[in-house]
């Protein structure tokens, strides 16, 4: 299994001028900027190979792999097949940009996406908390504040909470709010936002809402996996790792980790000619 899962690239290429694009996965606010994107390109697909010269698989040999609506839907449970197919296009894309391409890789992303944007339904990050969730999710930051008082506005607790941190300003200056998480990763603080735009060249710091957009939500999810460089503990199966990169706090690692063996039985199922998943309907 592990040697299917390391070595096979699963995801075709668009349609799209590579020439623009550098040839490393690990790519940084400092990558060439990308071009402009058709969506109403298919897929050319690559053949699925192993890494043994001359060796390949006989199912599908010589078609594309492609992330498709009812794949999402058995990897999110109660995600709608109108939500899933606004998010079919841009993950076929911009997954295959940052050779988010093999079964581990792909199970990671999705096992993170999923948790972060709860099953791809929140595109943006929600302040309506508990007094017990926020103390355990940023308890720390919240010292010797009025809690009771933070809570009767998600707008004020935003700012409150990222104050000050990534490029934020004060309190009273809204950017908590402003540059709150969103996309499939949940893109937070304006330092993330203006490293995108760099990358990107949308302007995201002036318009902050776009993230939260299918395309954009992707895009930015996919950039920040490749600048964090999570492929590489995400090759090894370093779930723990994958997590700190996004979360230093590794909050929810269970759920993350859950999802991702979902996620992964899957892209097995499908990719490898097992049968129907466990959650295929």
């Amino acid at each position: 299994m592990n040697f299917f899962e390391d070595s096979i690239k699963v995801l075709g290429r668009m349609h799209h001028d590579w020439s623009r694009d550098q040839p490393h996965s690990d790519v940084g606010p400092g990558w060439s900027r990308l071009g402009s994107v058709d969506f109403g390109t298919r897929s050319t697909g690559v053949n699925f190979r192993q890494s043994m010269p001359g060796r390949r698989f006989d199912r599908d040999f010589g078609q594309p792999f492609e992330i498709t609506a009812s794949l999402l839907t058995q990897m999110f449970h109660g995600l709608s097949r109108a939500i899933a197919d606004t998010f079919v296009a841009p993950l076929n894309l911009y997954m295959c940009r940052h050779n988010i391409d093999t079964i581990n890789r792909m199970a990671a992303f999705f096992g993170q996406a999923g948790h972060e944007c709860k099953g791809l339904t929140h595109m943006e990050e929600s302040f309506h908390y508990k007094e017990e969730r926020l103390r355990s999710v940023f308890g720390a930051k919240l010292g010797n504040a009025d809690v009771s008082e933070l809570l009767k506005s998600q707008e004020a607790l935003a700012n409150f909470i990222y104050a000050n941190e990534g490029g934020n300003g004060a309190v009273k200056s809204g950017d908590g709010w402003r540059f709150r998480g969103r996309g499939l990763l949940q893109l937070t603080l304006r330092q993330n936002y203006a490293a995108f735009a760099k990358f990107s060249g949308i302007d995201v710091v002036a318009n902050p809402d776009l993230i939260a957009k299918p395309t954009y939500a992707v895009w930015s999810a996919c950039w920040y996996w490749g600048w964090r460089r999570l492929n590489n503990p995400a090759d090894s199966g370093d779930l723990p790792e994958v997590t700190r990169r996004i979360n230093a706090k590794l909050v929810d690692l269970d759920d993350r980790i859950n999802r991702t063996n979902r996620a992964r039985e899957v892209l097995r199922h499908s990719i490898l000619g097992l049968g129907a998943s466990p959650w295929q309907i």
